[in-house]
């Protein structure tokens, strides 16, 4: 109330009745400023903001017909505006704000003004929620289910086609949107809890108004709306809520290195450097080693992390403070309007590494238990424990993970003659990370081939691996059609249009309803059950996952662990030859020495583990030891 407090400043005696006049004219002039901005304001980044966050920092990024032209006042209890920038283009302001620990929720007005006109506008600042399913994490226990939304399940076909959004249903075209959304994955979390998954992942659900290839959503247009052919920011903040009503947490999926070039802040830059841009166009060269290699360099280093990854996905200059704290707020905003448990980072090494150091050091900060996993795509396990924190190197990047690249990679000796001992040594390399067990594993992804192809469609190899997979070290993620053995559209070669096909029973209409068993063959049904009993009894069980794993060296292509939980073990015997073998046990004394009992967990059956026993060909033994 600025003409209030003016008031109060101006005289030194005042009557009631110029006192209640002062307030009065107070409110209708903020009502009428208000009003007023609609006609100068078009949007504030972020849309809201929270009392008591521990960050008492916030930016506010204001975009209005020559905002820059006017002059920001803000008088609330608790909040100081520290200093404002009005940028190159004078449609932008930039205003820093500071808000005490103690700052009250309100709405909180904000004065504009200049030499011929003000008006105010009203920010909001909303009280934090005390729910207690909230940013919760990941951890051994855990199995992450990859969903891309516009691929799994279609649950409101009113919004598959959106005024003003130019990419269009058309189900026959792999590249383009099919009309999955968030309604169809709400009706699909009792499918997911019944499976036995904990968390899901869903690729960008953020607005993706790209004129095609908008459907896998890592071009955003929009940081702060939920893309309306996939539903509203409040249908996803009641899909964490339905799925943390079963249990299953849920990981967002975060990119700071690219937006879409339709995106609001690159049609009309803030600053001539808000993007990072070179005389002629230049493509990132994909060499991500160039990053941690000492002797790198610098032409080959601002490539990596300045050249664009797509003609259509400009790259973000994030050596630009005011670009980088957009972008840590904007994830902040997600994490607390829809109190999400754990981060899944895109192109994690294409951006400017110390900016994502001090990022994830200060979200982290706000939110102790959060997760956050690093997409470092490197076939290497040096490299990529240069990305964990308290990795290998001079570089701190206070990340709790990385994709474990390096497993997937060595889980080819399934396909090939390469020996199983590639996996050993995968886990052999564990001594370069931090901690190993936190690392997500993965057989398959929204970037890969279907599994099931690879494996020549060979079901019991695709059980072995999958066995090896939810038993070894890590946090496993599987991928959306993986338990129905999806091997892409049939008849056409391997693209990430059509390994990222349809889910069957996901579209009204659908000739077949994969989701119930009536809709699978019998070798999915086979697949499916076997998945389903695993990862259930795995979140039954999850003390054998979370404990110390003890390897032996493979021996003519069998490998042997363990994973020890207090007084009990689990034994996983993978036989990789195409023939039963006799194994003997002697070599595994140590461990088996403390046991006098074993329980097949798929059979319940007690089975034999003094001096030999019987191991199928190509097949996954798994011991409960008692």
């Amino acid at each position: 109330m600025l003409l209030y407090i003016y008031s109060m400043k101006a005289k030194t005696h005042i009557t009631m009745k110029h006192l209640l006049l002062g307030i009065i004219l107070s409110f209708a002039w903020m009502f009428s400023a208000t009003c007023q901005s609609s006609d100068v304001i078009e949007r504030i980044d972020p849309p809201n903001w929270w009392a008591g966050m521990k960050n008492t920092e916030l930016q506010l990024l204001v975009k209005g017909d020559d905002i820059g032209r006017y002059t920001p006042e803000i008088q609330y209890e608790g909040v100081t505006l520290g200093n404002f920038i009005c940028p190159d283009n004078p449609n932008y302001l930039l205003l820093n704000l500071t808000l005490r620990s103690d700052v009250k929720p309100g709405k909180m007005p904000i004065r504009f003004s200049n030499d011929k006109e003000e008006f105010t506008t009203l920010y909001e600042i909303q009280a934090r929620t005390n729910a207690g399913n909230r940013q919760q994490g990941l951890g051994p226990q855990d199995v992450v289910y990859l969903i891309m939304p516009d691929r799994f399940a279609n649950g409101n076909t009113e919004n598959d086609n959106i005024e003003g959004y130019p990419d269009k249903v058309n189900r026959k075209e792999p590249y383009g949107r099919h009309g999955g959304d968030l309604e169809g994955i709400i009706s699909k979390l009792d499918y997911l809890q019944d499976l036995g998954v904990t968390a899901i992942w869903l690729t960008p659900f953020q607005d993706n108004n790209m004129p095609m290839f908008s459907y896998h959503g890592y071009a955003f247009t929009d940081y702060y709306k939920t893309d309306p052919r996939l539903g509203t920011n409040e249908d996803y903040k009641r899909m964490v809520e339905e799925a943390h009503k079963r249990g299953i947490k849920v990981v967002i999926d975060i990119v700071f290195n690219q937006v879409g070039t339709e995106h609001y802040l690159v049609k009309e830059l803030p600053m001539h450097n808000w993007l990072n841009q070179f005389d002629e166009y230049t493509q990132t060269h994909f060499v991500g080693e160039t990053q941690p290699d000492y002797h790198a360099s610098k032409a080959d280093r601002d490539i990596m992390i300045k050249g664009w990854f797509h003609a259509t996905m400009p790259d973000m200059n994030q050596q630009n403070p005011f670009v980088a704290k957009y972008q840590k707020q904007f994830v902040t905003w997600w994490l607390e309007y829809a109190n999400i448990d754990a981060i899944r980072f895109d192109t994690y090494q294409y951006n400017d590494k110390s900016m994502l150091a001090d990022w994830a050091k200060e979200i982290r900060e706000e939110y102790p238990e959060l997760y956050i996993v690093a997409e470092v795509w490197i076939n290497n396990p040096a490299l990529l424990a240069y990305w964990q924190e308290n990795g290998p190197g001079d570089y701190e990047s206070h990340v709790p993970a990385v994709f474990d690249f390096s497993m997937y990679y060595a889980l080819e000796c399934f396909i090939s003659d390469k020996s199983i001992h590639e996996v050993y040594q995968v886990i052999a390399s564990d001594f370069l990370y931090s901690n190993a067990a936190v690392n997500m594993t993965f057989i398959n992804n929204h970037d890969l081939q279907r599994v099931y192809d690879i494996l020549g469609k060979d079901l019991d190899k695709m059980k072995m691996v999958t066995a090896f997979l939810l038993t070894t070290r890590g946090i496993p993620q599987i991928y959306y059609g993986d338990e129905i053995l999806m091997t892409g559209v049939e008849g056409q070669p391997y693209n990430h249009g059509t390994h990222r096909e349809d889910f069957p029973g996901g579209w009204p209409g659908d000739k077949t309803d994969a989701f119930e068993e009536s809709g699978r063959n019998e070798e999915q049904n086979e697949y499916f059950n076997y998945l389903k009993h695993l990862l259930n009894w795995r979140k039954n069980n999850s003390e054998f996952v979370s404990g110390e794993l003890i390897h032996f060296i493979p021996r003519e292509e069998v490998y042997v662990f363990f994973r020890k939980a207090g007084d009990k073990s689990l034994m996983v015997v993978l036989n990789k030859n195409n023939k039963d073998i006799e194994l003997e046990t002697a070599r595994f004394n140590e461990v088996l020495n403390k046991h006098s009992e074993a329980v097949d967990i798929f059979s319940g059956e007690k089975t034999g583990i003094e001096d030999k026993m019987n191991v199928p060909a190509m097949s996954a033994t798994i011991l409960e030891l008692y």
